[in-house]
Order: C-alpha cells, then structure tokens, then sequence
C-alpha cells in the first residue's frame, strides 16, 4: 500500500490526483495524505474540515430513475458520541442549509427515485432541522419515492410525531438505535441511561404514524451476558417495530472503546470488520448461539410472520427471546439451516417447529388455527401465483 487517505477525502484526493497529474508529486505538500516513499511512511497532519456548502451536488449528471437507490448526505460530523461509534476527533456537525436540502431532495422526487438513504448520523440532531425536512418531503411526495433516515428517538418529540401522521405508509422509515436496555452497559458505552423517553417516543410514533420503524441492538457491550441481552430483546419486541436488527459489537480502528478492551476481555478479529467472538460476559459459544438466535429474529422479523408468530409465543407462553432461542435449537436438531436461504422455506421450518411443539402440547385444534394464520401471513408476502405453487407442493421441507 503507497497511500492512503485520511480524514474527509474530497481535497485530499483532489490534491493528490492533481500532483500526479501535473508530475510534482508533491505528497509532503497534502494535507491528509500519508505514503510510503523510501521504506518510510509519512503521516501529514489532517487538513481542515470541508464546509458543508462547498460539496457539490454529486447526482446532477447521473442518470435516475425509479428502480435507482442513492445515498445521500446532509451533514458531516458525528452527534453520536458513543465509545464504539468511529469519528473523527473533531466531529462538530456541519450542516448543509436547509434551502438546499429541500432542493436536492425534490430532485430525487421529481425523478420518482425508488429510495433515498440518508446516510447522516442521527439526522434529527437539531429537532427543528429535521421537521422541517420531513414536512416539506410530505408536501412533496409523488406516491412512490420512500427515504430513509437514522434517528436519534429521544428527540423524536410529539410536534414531530403530530406532522408525521401526514405521512403515507412506505415514505419514511427510521433506523433507530436501542442498542441495550441495562443501564449499567449504556453508561459504559457513554450514552443516555434512561432508556423510557425512547421507548415512549417509539411507541408513540409505531401508534400514531405509518413510518415504518426498525430498531436495532448491539451484541457484545460491556457487562451484558445473555441474560441482560435476553432481557434487552424482549422489552425492544415489545414496542411492536416492524424490524428489529441485531449486530454484533466491532472493534473498528478509531473508537474509544479499543481503550478498554482489555479491562473488558473483549477478543476479536484482526482484520475487518473487527467483530468481536468473545469478552469475559460471553464466550465464544454463546456468541455464535446468539448470532444464530439473532440471524433467525432478523429473518422472522421483517415483515410476513406476523401474526403466524404472535400466535405461536401466546400458545406456547415464551417470551420473544425464548422463542427463538427454542426454534434455533430445533432448526440445529433437525439440520434445516441450509433450508432458510429460502424464504418460502421460513414459513415451512416454522410449520414444522409448530408442529413439533403442538405436538408436545397435545393441542391439535390450536395447530390448525396457527396453520390458518400461516398461510394469511404467506398470501399476503407473496403474488397469488407463488401462493398458487406454494400450496401444490405442501408444508414439507
């Protein structure tokens, strides 16, 4: 490797493809460039922060349509001051204005894009910005387009709420981070420890809105054993997301936490994405049995299970996180996992896991009424041809 680009890359590469360009190759002279020259390397300081304002367009010259997916930011710098969110030193949040936002974004809805992902981190950091925002792509939705944002749900505060009542069902969707529920692993993480507010705003805006919600959590943080982790799922399950993500904890170079891997025991990968496999709350078992566990909760979380899932825990008396801890084990046992590459075969792995477990219950009659909620969950997810095929080739696996 001869070089390598540190900070934010516009100037930098710009720079450096200019010295190359015009033979100077003057690396010493670029502000966040480091090189290898002579069996040395040599680290330049960083260059200053790019104003928001001077970053073009960068979509004006592409071709768009509606099958077109794009990424889009508004901001640079980080709000998220977490130990195991990566940021630069100097992460002060510099902001495109909003004349201009509005502007890009009704690019993208004039060209009936199919999705907007906006790749700011916690876009709503100034709650009066975000509104803003969101109101004028609801004034200006054309029926197809849907966007994207990561949000921070402390601040989602009930004027928010109220103007996104406006919304059509399939134009937002909020990525928001729970990570834990255990206050004592928040705190050692540096984030906010009253997980309520969240949990309130949360409930609130899945009640009264139709922006679809996906809440995620973190594997592996500091002082949570399965028990805590366990613990964590079933309060987030219990907000009734449509999606709930689970990730495992990496150690990615830059964060605060690396500091403390080994006050914490944390082992983990070399090279990236750095997860972590063991820390002195979980061992290298238990991660692997949880990924599992959590592989299945992703899968039989976003959407089509519905109700077939409600009504097998409420006959069965799990929690959520019992549950599928119970259908992995049955998955293992039965050597089905190559089976779920397939998503008609999730609907067959769970007919048979309910089976079983009706089995053991000695209640037939519940089993034909889980079956009857089955197969809706299947007729809705599918066109009525797959339904069609479906049902000639039967339950079996």
């Amino acid at each position: 490797m001869d070089f390598v680009v540190r900070g934010e890359p516009e100037k930098v590469i710009f720079n450096f493809v200019k010295t190359m360009l015009t033979f100077e190759f003057d690396f010493e002279g670029i502000a966040g460039l480091a090189f290898r020259a002579n069996d040395r390397i040599f680290i330049n300081p960083l260059d200053e922060p790019v104003a928001a304002e001077d970053l073009p367009f960068p979509y004006e010259k592409t071709a768009l349509d509606e099958c077109s997916v794009v990424y889009y930011e508004t901001i640079r710098g980080c709000s998220d001051r977490s130990t195991y969110s990566q940021h630069m030193q100097d992460a002060r949040v510099r902001a495109l204005s909003l004349n201009r936002v509005c502007t890009e974004l009704r690019y993208f809805l004039v060209k009936s894009v199919d999705r907007v992902i906006i790749t700011d981190r916690y876009f709503n950091y100034d709650t009066e910005r975000a509104y803003r925002i969101w109101e004028y792509i609801i004034s200006n939705d054309n029926g197809h387009s849907s966007f994207v944002f990561d949000v921070n749900g402390d601040l989602l505060d009930d004027e928010t709420i109220r103007m996104l009542k406006g919304a059509r069902e399939g134009l937002f969707i909020f990525n928001i981070d729970v990570e834990s529920t255990n206050a004592e692993v928040l705190s050692a993480v540096g984030r906010k420890e009253n997980i309520y507010q969240l949990f309130y705003n949360t409930s609130k805006l899945l009640q009264q809105t139709s922006v679809r919600v996906k809440l995620n959590l973190t594997l592996g943080l500091p002082y949570e054993d399965e028990q805590m982790f366990a613990r964590s799922f079933n309060k987030t399950y219990g907000i009734g997301a449509q999606e709930i993500s689970i990730t495992t904890l990496r150690m990615k170079k830059g964060i605060d936490l690396i500091q403390d891997a080994d006050r914490f025991g944390y082992q983990y990968s070399s090279r990236s994405p750095y997860e972590v496999v063991a820390n002195d709350y979980l061992h290298a078992p238990d991660y692997i049995r949880i990924r599992d566990i959590a592989n299945l909760i992703e899968a039989y979380s976003c959407g089509g299970f519905n109700d077939s899932v409600q009504t097998l825990m409420h006959d069965t008396g799990y929690k959520p996180y019992d549950f599928f801890a119970k259908l992995a084990e049955f998955i293992s046992a039965n050597g089905y996992e190559k089976q779920l590459r397939k998503k008609e075969n999730l609907y067959r792995v769970l007919y048979a896991f309910a089976s079983n477990t009706y089995d053991e219950l000695n209640d037939t009659l519940r089993m034909q009424i889980f079956a009857e909620a089955l197969h809706s969950d299947f007729e809705g997810s599918f066109p009525e041809e797959t339904v069609k095929k479906f049902d000639r080739k039967g339950w079996e696996l």
